[in-house]
């Protein structure tokens, strides 16, 4: 890969006491985001009328194991 391939750059900033951490993620490719995002949508979807409104974080399909 070369500069500028990365379709998504990330920035994370961890704040200390009297200091900022910078850290920087980019993706090469957008396989794994889909990836996840069919595995959550299969995580719904299995959980039909059983899984009360609410809001859902992706430790919540983790949590669940592969589905």
């Amino acid at each position: 890969m070369w500069a500028g391939d990365a379709p998504g750059t990330h920035p994370v900033h961890v704040p200390g006491p009297s200091d900022r951490f910078p850290l920087e993620h980019a993706d090469f490719s957008r396989e794994a985001l889909a990836g996840g995002m069919l595995q959550s949508a299969r995580w719904l979807a299995s959980g039909g009328v059983s899984r009360p409104p609410g809001l859902y974080s992706r430790c919540d399909v983790l949590a669940e194991g592969p589905t």
